[in-house]
């Protein structure tokens, strides 16, 4: 801002700024200045709302009257007199927050119940963002003031907008089910800062709610995968292999395998590793049956139902004589 009248000069705090004042206002969230700073040629930057602002001017008699200026939280005027102290200007600020988002991420307690939290997000200085315990937007499942960050959390990002601190912070609620505190942690170390439109936001949770057992597949290195209603899926067990030192020693019996002195002890182990071969699910398997058993089977059935069927040929043969014997 220059004055009209080169020959004012600014100064403050025993400061001079001659005719032109450069500096930085700053403003909060209802548009209230919360500082007036100018380092224009200093060392350190001058508050100009803690120290009194002065200007001297020199008017056409010679005379150099001084008056001293103070600054409103709400707006600056005064900052340009002329010889005869009428204003030339007046300065009305006026500032609107707009660098501020509510996240809204959804967590889960200890016995898989759903909590919306809503998280207000606020740049509070340049590489600097705050998410405050306190403010009125801070809630979960729409209530406030149950839950809880510690404190105030700061995110701050470096001159290339990667973050470079508060990564991560851990919020601490007690919800109705559990009637227990939760804790859990948020992770905000992908966030990045760049000029734009603001699109953070949580992509990715790692809790879920109850869920049933749907169904379960096998892997090729014997794990049993459970999915579940909730799109979970989960290893629930892992089947083991048997080596034997000599495998042409072991004895079949209905269809299985069992161990012989011959055989020797077996060698358990994973699929896929050590020398265990894999598995092979979803795979129709060729019969493991003893064919020649089963033929012998089928024989022995097939006889026994013939023979069942003479019997019943030979009975009737024998009722029919009975009834011709009466006549």
């Amino acid at each position: 801002m220059n004055a009209s009248n080169s020959s004012t000069e600014f100064s403050s705090n025993g400061e001079t700024f001659d005719d032109t004042l450069k500096g930085k206002i700053k403003l909060d969230n209802n548009g209230n200045i919360t500082s007036f700073e100018t380092n224009e040629g200093l060392a350190t930057e001058v508050d100009l709302l803690t120290n009194p602002l002065v200007t001297t001017i020199v008017d056409p008699s010679g005379t150099n009257p001084d008056e001293t200026l103070s600054l409103s939280s709400t707006d600056v005027n005064n900052i340009f007199t002329n010889s005869t102290g009428v204003n030339d200007a007046n300065v009305d600020l006026a500032f609107e927050q707009t660098a501020k988002r509510n996240i809204a991420v959804d967590v889960f307690d200890s016995q898989g119940g759903k909590h919306t939290v809503v998280l207000p997000l606020e740049k509070t200085a340049n590489n600097e963002w705050q998410i405050s315990d306190s403010d009125e937007d801070f809630s979960v499942d729409g209530i406030t003031g149950t839950a809880s960050l510690g404190g105030d959390h700061t995110i701050t990002f470096d001159a290339n907008g990667n973050i470079d601190g508060g990564e991560t912070v851990e919020l601490t609620f007690t919800p109705a089910g559990p009637d227990m505190e939760q804790t859990v942690e948020l992770d905000f170390s992908a966030v990045t800062q760049f000029d734009g439109s603001m699109t953070a936001n949580f992509t990715n949770v790692n809790g879920y709610e109850d869920g049933a057992l749907e169904s379960f597949s096998f892997t090729e290195t014997g794990d049993v995968v459970g999915s579940y209603s909730n799109g979970l899926t989960q290893t629930l067990a892992k089947l083991g292999l048997a080596n034997f030192s000599n495998p042409a020693g072991l004895m079949r019996q209905e269809g299985v395998f069992q161990t012989t002195s011959n055989s020797g002890d077996p060698e358990l182990g994973a699929a896929a590793q050590g020398g265990f071969g894999s598995l092979a699910p979803a795979t129709l398997e060729m019969s493991n049956a003893n064919l020649s058993q089963e033929f012998t089977n089928m024989i022995t059935a097939q006889r026994g139902f013939q023979a069942s069927s003479k019997l019943i040929t030979t009975s009737d043969e024998m009722l029919q004589e009975l009834v011709n014997l009466k006549r």
